[in-house]
């Protein structure tokens, strides 16, 4: 022991390795729980897969159409909730603007699509064509959003009331 006492012996014997070595196992603690926290990536892409086919039957314009797309939201909205690891969403102005992109991007997909139909007379292969299309942006979308909020939310990075 020094004459400083017991604690300028602790202080004395930490380096610039063993800061090193502190971060990094924060870092790796933090990667770890956005690991964790993050909903399986087939769930988003049987989910995307479910609005994609919702959008293509209700494309059909039938009312069995309608119906099974209805089913296939209502899946949709049960298997997120299922598997959903944590709770609360950032609806703080960086997390809306962050997703206004990519929501735009998802939505100009389904109105054009939703434009090219023909109504009854439009063949099955532009429907599915349409419906791999949606699913194919709907699940770039739901990643997105997935990993933005589990990484802002691992960090801490919100104030007390940006958290819904």
């Amino acid at each position: 022991m020094t004459p400083e006492g017991p604690r300028a012996d602790h202080r004395r014997n930490h380096t610039d390795s063993d800061a090193t070595t502190a971060l990094e196992a924060a870092d790796r603690a933090r990667r770890d729980a956005v690991a964790a926290s993050m909903r399986p990536a087939w769930v988003d892409a049987v989910g995307a897969l479910m609005v994609g086919g919702a959008a293509a039957l209700t494309y059909t314009r039938s009312v069995p159409g309608i119906a099974a797309a209805a089913g296939l939201l209502i899946a949709f909205v049960v298997l997120g909730h299922r598997f959903t690891r944590r709770r609360g969403r950032l609806t703080d102005d960086r997390a809306v603007k962050a997703r206004l992109p990519m929501f735009l991007g998802a939505y100009a997909v389904v109105f054009i699509a939703g434009q090219l139909v023909l109504g009854s007379e439009t063949p099955w292969w532009w429907l599915a064509l349409a419906g791999i299309a949606i699913a194919a942006v709907g699940f770039a979308f739901l990643r997105f959003d997935e990993r933005y909020q589990a990484r802002r939310l691992a960090a801490g990075d919100h104030g007390p009331y940006d958290l819904t």
